[in-house]
């Protein structure tokens, strides 16, 4: 795994996702950041120095498709997965407009995750 000293952020309403995915990605040597919400991932500026964002779909206030709207504007350039604990096959759409890398239907296996973030 050769992200290590590299920043992954965290954006998902449900705290024990966060701090488990922080837990995860940290027993790889990623170091990442976790918001509880879009609004304060936005707010925070390490979207300008990551290499990738794990977003979930499916929150209050701005929605991970409402986020991604406000990076671009902002110009980002990183690979986003999506996560989402109630698939809908619309999001399957809006995945692929937006290029997402991948939608983790939660719960997911943290290999495959790892493994996704290995192909950056």
């Amino acid at each position: 795994m050769g992200k290590q000293g590299r920043r992954i952020c965290i954006v998902d309403d449900d705290l024990q996702m966060c701090r488990s995915l922080d837990r995860l990605l940290a027993s790889y040597g990623i170091v990442s950041n976790a918001y509880t919400s879009g609004e304060s991932f936005l707010a925070s500026n390490h979207w300008k120095d990551i290499f990738c964002l794990l977003l979930d779909i499916d929150m209050p206030n701005l929605n991970g498709f409402q986020v991604h709207e406000r990076l671009k504007e902002r110009g980002y350039q990183f690979p986003i997965i999506l996560m989402t604990g109630r698939f809908e096959a619309e999001f399957q759409k809006q995945a692929a407009e937006i290029r997402a890398m991948a939608i983790l239907q939660k719960p997911f296996d943290s290999q495959t995750l790892m493994d996704l973030i290995d192909t950056f």
